[in-house]
């Protein structure tokens, strides 16, 4: 009995190192169509190579990957964070408008910084 309980122990804590050292699951995307960092680096290069219309589609792409997501990640980040990638990806939308490339850029990045940072283990 007590070596079962420690070999319980053992894998409890395995376990644990296991799930502490793992992305959150919760941002795993089940689809392309939820693959919200995939969208966000393809918007970057169209960005970088100054292809405006393409540019468009997958900021299109980013925002619907986000709204197929957001219900998930909702569940453990924080508020905070949740209103400035919102916040981020609405001025994100004005700059590709407007062909501002660094502003786009600038903002394109805070966005993959802000991705890693929701709901972080």
């Amino acid at each position: 009995m007590r070596l079962r309980l420690l070999a319980l122990a053992l894998l409890g804590c395995l376990g644990l190192g296991l799930a502490a050292g793992c992305a959150n699951p919760f941002k795993a995307p089940l689809s392309p169509e939820q693959d919200v960092l995939g969208a966000a680096r393809a918007t970057l290069r169209a960005v970088e190579e100054g292809q405006w219309a393409t540019a468009d589609e997958q900021y299109g792409r980013l925002v619907a990957a986000w709204r197929a997501i957001h219900r998930r990640v909702y569940l453990n980040a924080d508020e905070g964070d949740i209103r400035a990638f919102e916040e981020t990806l609405s001025e994100l939308r004005a700059y590709l408008r407007h062909r501002e490339q660094t502003d786009a850029l600038a903002t394109l990045y805070r966005l993959e910084t802000l991705w890693h940072d929701i709901a972080k283990f």
